[in-house]
């Protein structure tokens, strides 16, 4: 998920800070989202991927 998120954020334009805006989270939620092993929630899983225009 790391690289995906890193690649997807860079093609949206979204920012850490805008994503977790967009999710409902805390911005450090989506910077955990980044590191290793780490996926966001099922329940914020949708969401995020319909920001970063991106299938689930």
């Amino acid at each position: 998920m790391n690289d995906a998120l890193r690649v997807a954020l860079s093609d949206t334009g979204h920012t850490i800070e805008s994503l977790a805006e967009t999710v409902g989270v805390d911005p450090k939620t989506v910077g955990r989202w980044l590191t290793e092993d780490r996926i966001p929630h099922a329940r914020h899983r949708l969401t995020a991927a319909e920001a970063l225009r991106r299938d689930v």
